[in-house]
């Protein structure tokens, strides 16, 4: 299984120790903690689904399978959220079962404050004032 970043529709930023994600098509934007840092930029590169589990285990200590539980669940947020794209004919599912509490946890925070801006066509969807002023709805104009 073959994970890599969903780009061109994903950009991001890190900096300090945490990332910040945007999903373009969507709108979304996300923080990443110090803990999923690391993964991210590993699947930046393209990456296997096993080589996260042994960097996780380098990083993180802990058991194998506690690895790949918590590597399997935030691939599976990621995917969810559009911000990676697995090339693999089998589905990504979820682990089974409560993931290990000893083991510091990649978190992926979600945010749709900016969602309306982040969808703005600067082109094609302002009004005659320019970007960053969105065009009006046609029910507004018409009073439909």
């Amino acid at each position: 299984m073959f994970i890599r970043h969903n780009a061109p529709d994903v950009i991001h930023e890190s900096f300090d120790n945490e990332s910040v994600i945007v999903n373009l098509r969507v709108g979304v934007y996300f923080s990443l903690n110090e803990a999923g840092l690391p993964l991210w930029e590993m699947i930046g590169n393209g990456i296997t689904e096993t080589a996260l589990c042994e960097l996780w285990r380098e990083k993180q200590g802990g058991t194998e399978s506690d690895a790949q539980a918590v590597v399997r669940a935030f691939l599976c947020e990621l995917q969810q959220e559009q911000l990676v794209i697995v090339d693999s004919v089998e589905s990504l599912t979820p682990p089974e079962g409560p993931l290990p509490e000893s083991l510091p946890r990649p978190a992926l925070q979600k945010f749709t404050d900016l969602q309306d801006l982040l969808m703005l066509d600067p082109v094609h969807d302002v009004d005659e004032r320019g970007w960053p002023h969105a065009k009006p709805d046609d029910c507004a104009t018409t009073g439909a």
